[in-house]
């Protein structure tokens, strides 16, 4: 599970200041926590988020909880981040978070020229913080052209449940798309053998 370190912010100190100095500012908020004002090293934040997963263990002073992102902010033009807010995940209570899918392998269908299409990299799971998995891995090895794998096939055993539709596609392997030229030349040959 990915980590985060935050300290404690004075509310007297400018966001731009803050910012000037490395660090990124931002509110924790939730039942044990009420509302606190923290900063991040940029450089931690860009880390943490970066990584798959979507539920943190935030470190703040001598205590650890889990959370997840609620909102960040950034600039419309840089794209820098300007302000993050991160929510308590309550321990022993369940929360519905989107967790990253990870195909694994090299569909057969991809080597004979197929074209993987993945429609969810993403997939809503119902579970406690501890029990929230970083990723659901899903082995695509087998998947052929014409092949797709469903919500229904994903064998997770952890210790939660998927919310998603059962027959909602994951990913899919479509033919291969013909060039032009090539339909040109399919195109010719018929003609040639016609005649």
């Amino acid at each position: 599970m990915n980590k985060m370190n935050v300290m404690r912010r004075n509310l007297d100190t400018k966001n731009i200041s803050i910012r000037e100095s490395g660090l990124i500012p931002g509110m924790f908020y939730g039942p044990d926590i009420q509302n606190m004002p923290i900063k991040i090293k940029k450089y931690d934040l860009l880390r943490s988020i970066k990584r798959e997963g979507e539920v943190y263990i935030v470190q703040t002073n001598n205590k650890k909880y889990f959370a997840r992102v609620d909102e960040i902010q950034q600039d419309p033009v840089t794209r820098d981040i300007l302000h993050i807010s991160l929510v308590q995940l309550p321990k022993g209570e369940k929360n519905e978070v989107a967790v990253p899918v990870n195909l694994k392998g090299q569909p057969i269908g991809v080597e004979k020229g197929g074209v993987l299409v993945v429609n969810k990299t993403r997939l809503s799971v119902e579970a406690t913080p501890k029990d929230m998995p970083d990723e659901i891995i899903t082995n695509i090895r087998n998947l052929d052209i014409g092949d797709s794998i469903q919500v229904k096939d994903i064998n997770w055993d952890g210790n939660g449940i998927i919310n998603e539709d059962l027959d909602e596609v994951v990913a899919f392997c479509r033919p291969p798309v013909k060039s032009n030229e090539t339909e040109r030349e399919e195109t010719k040959e018929n003609i040639n053998n016609a005649s």
